[in-house]
């Protein structure tokens, strides 16, 4: 079906097959379909799926496939609030996203979906119905046999591998580094997650401090993010207002790993220091990759994203003469 619809407010779903690498030719099909639909709607959910022929992925693969996707979506604009969703064996987000309307498919490209069948169960939940949209990219490559088939049973998928995990930050903004932390503590988390949100009272230096939104939320930004990735309710997620850096970090029996941006590796370091005088487990320290960054279209020059820039484009918006 092919259904015209008002990308002024299309909040859409696409479904990808997850390529092996970014070498593979599918991830070259991904980049080029995406960037054809990106203009389509207002937020997309990039869906990838495990197929027959799905590999089995390292965390740095699955990090740079996913990071690789947010360079795209920043290209098309750094205010996005779009969301990659790593697969996830069993989970199907369109059947539990209430805000999405719009499947984006591509012709000569069929993944199989039940579109009557999926909407019967939205409605079933008090969702709204989803509308398929053809999409009809010029060069699109093509894939053997029109491309893996999206699967609910994969030969392979990717096992978290700790039942505690912790991290922190102030998430302002919610922008595609902080998303790359939380997607990275959702995949490798298996049952207690803490996030860390910084509270006014360690904002003192930030710049444009005035503009940072209130503590609220952010935290509520940052769970709901979480559980769109995961939507299991066996996935105890315990919000933290961090009143000082370190909350529980060097103190806890539960926490297994930390998730840390490459700058804060040593904050990692310390804390497992202090544990060790206690005699307690360090923690495993996982840095997150950089997304490469998107370039400035007037300089030419690549432009480190972060909740400070987009601070910082805000006030100089609110004072253009």
């Amino acid at each position: 079906m092919n259904t015209m619809v008002d990308h002024a407010h299309t909040i859409a779903l696409i479904d990808l097959p997850l390529p092996s690498d970014l070498q593979d030719p599918i991830h070259t099909y991904n980049c080029h379909l995406l960037a054809h639909v990106l203009p389509l709607a207002t937020r997309l959910y990039v869906h990838y799926f495990y197929h027959a022929e799905s590999p089995s992925i390292s965390l740095d693969t699955m990090q740079s496939i996913v990071g690789s996707t947010y360079q795209i979506l920043l290209q098309h604009n750094i205010h996005n609030n779009d969301v990659v969703i790593p697969p996830r064996a069993g989970y199907d987000p369109l059947r539990s996203l209430s805000n999405v309307s719009t499947i984006f498919t591509s012709q000569g490209h069929v993944f199989i979906r039940d579109i009557q069948a999926i909407n019967a169960e939205r409605i079933g939940h008090s969702l709204i119905e989803v509308k398929e949209q053809t999409t009809h990219p010029a060069g699109l490559p093509k894939l053997p046999n029109n491309g893996p088939i999206l699967s609910s049973l994969p030969s392979v998928e990717f096992v978290p591998m700790f039942d505690g995990v912790v991290l922190g930050g102030t998430y302002d903004r919610l922008h595609a580094g902080h998303k790359m932390m939380l997607t990275v503590a959702t995949l490798i988390c298996r049952k207690h997650m803490e996030i860390g949100v910084t509270s006014v009272t360690l904002l003192g230096n930030k710049k444009f401090k005035e503009l940072i939104e209130p503590y609220d939320v952010r935290a509520t930004c940052v769970q709901e993010f979480v559980k769109t990735l995961n939507p299991d309710p066996a996935l105890n997620i315990v919000m933290i207002r961090l009143e000082e850096p370190y909350a529980n970090t060097m103190t806890s029996r539960i926490l297994q790993a930390i998730v840390v941006s490459p700058e804060t590796e040593k904050v990692g370091a310390h804390i497992n220091e202090v544990r060790s005088k206690s005699n307690l487990l360090p923690l495993h320290v996982i840095p997150i990759q950089y997304i490469p960054q998107p370039t400035n279209s007037q300089s030419g020059t690549p432009t480190q994203l972060s909740s400070t820039l987009l601070r910082q484009l805000e006030y100089e918006k609110r004072n253009q003469p």
